[in-house]
């Protein structure tokens, strides 16, 4: 009979929240705070490394747990998504050369991505940010 408790296993599927103040991926999170990994693009592993130092935890203490704010913010966080429209009649897609491509991010403020399909949606994305 072991005498250590069994350890806590990280599950993918359920919310997280912040057990202590910290900063992720330039976002500063307080104690009770939803803790959206996927939203923020950080690694899994970096995910469970917090999760297993206790900066993280899948439920709330009993001091979060009363507010408010912090119930509906989970709801928002993790409800579905709604599917994201392309407009077909984009030139962006008839163009196949990576320094065309490249060209117009720079011409427009985008950013640089390494495969065709991400360099044409940050150019999108950059135009709908201007508009």
């Amino acid at each position: 009979m072991s005498r250590f408790a069994a350890p806590v296993v990280f599950d993918q599927s359920q919310p997280l929240y912040a057990r202590k103040r910290f900063t992720s991926n330039g976002h500063k999170y307080v104690a009770g705070q939803v803790y959206n990994w996927r939203q923020t693009g950080v690694a899994l592993r970096s995910v469970v490394k917090m999760y297993d130092t206790g900066y993280i935890t899948h439920k709330l203490s009993a001091s979060t747990e009363t507010q408010p704010a912090v119930a509906e913010e989970v709801k928002a966080a993790y409800a579905p998504k709604p599917a994201v429209e392309v407009e077909q009649s984009d030139e962006l897609d008839e163009i196949d050369d990576m320094k065309v491509l490249r060209e117009i991010a720079t011409k427009e403020g985008a950013g640089y991505k390494v495969s065709k399909a991400d360099q044409r949606q940050s150019i999108r994305d950059n135009r709908k940010e201007r508009t």
